[in-house]
């Protein structure tokens, strides 16, 4: 009986890499390198541009039909601290909220992970490779004009950085909460003197030698923690 492994995420857990003004999947992803390494089935579930409000109904409709594994993996987090950037472009002046707010963040988050600990599954919550906010600020905003606009409003580019990590000690905290697992993937970018390359020039996916310093920091927290699971019953 093969052993399968649910990920649920967006598209850092998709593989997606930006090259030459667009978006495309890796060729090669290396959680296919996983599954060789480990000798397990990846079951990807995720999808570019994912919040964790729609990652929840992903998660609810394939626990409703039977269709999860003994392990799973959730990555959310990244697009849930963005911003509406054309609205705060437009009113610097106005009161702008996160795609999900931090509060119902957590709370959709830990209910995800109950939901599934309710079946005996082992659940991992995976953290947030770190962003370049400079970066990420051109690419929202490539007029300069509304980068000026934008920052009236941050006060800071650097809250672009700050938020987003805010989010990844949020995924922590959730872990902590509910005794998920934790492959906390952050601090193998930020030990790096050579972080910023690691990032695509939108500043926010990670790109192909990002994505290998994921996988490593995975096949790392994976020879410590899976043998843990592997007896799991439901991890077939």
């Amino acid at each position: 009986m093969s052993r399968c492994i649910d990920i649920f995420g967006d598209s850092i857990m998709k593989g997606i890499v930006l090259a030459d003004g667009r978006y495309h999947p890796m060729e090669r992803t290396y959680f296919d390198r996983f599954a060789e390494r480990f000798q397990v089935t990846i079951n990807n579930c995720s999808h570019f541009g994912y919040t964790v409000r729609k990652g929840a109904v992903l998660l609810q409709r394939a626990l409703s039909r039977g269709r999860t594994s003994g392990v799973v993996v959730l990555e959310y987090g990244g697009n849930d601290c963005d911003f509406d950037w054309k609205a705060v472009a437009k009113a610097p002046q106005g009161d702008h909220q996160p795609n999900v707010p931090p509060d119902e963040f957590c709370a959709l988050y830990a209910d995800m992970v109950r939901k599934l600990q309710s079946t005996g599954a082992a659940v991992v919550l995976m953290t947030l490779p770190p962003i370049d906010a400079e970066r990420y600020l051109r690419w929202v905003a490539p007029d300069e004009a509304d980068r000026r606009s934008i920052l009236r409003w941050l006060g800071d580019v650097q809250i672009i950085y700050r938020f987003q990590e805010m989010y990844s000690g949020l995924v922590s905290r959730v872990a902590a909460e509910t005794g998920a697992l934790l492959a906390d993937v952050r601090p193998s970018f930020l030990q790096r003197h050579d972080a910023p390359s690691l990032i695509c020039s939108d500043g926010i996916h990670p790109n192909e030698a990002g994505h290998r310093v994921i996988y490593e920091a995975l096949c790392a927290f994976a020879e410590r923690c899976l043998p843990k699971v592997l007896d799991n019953p439901r991890f077939a």
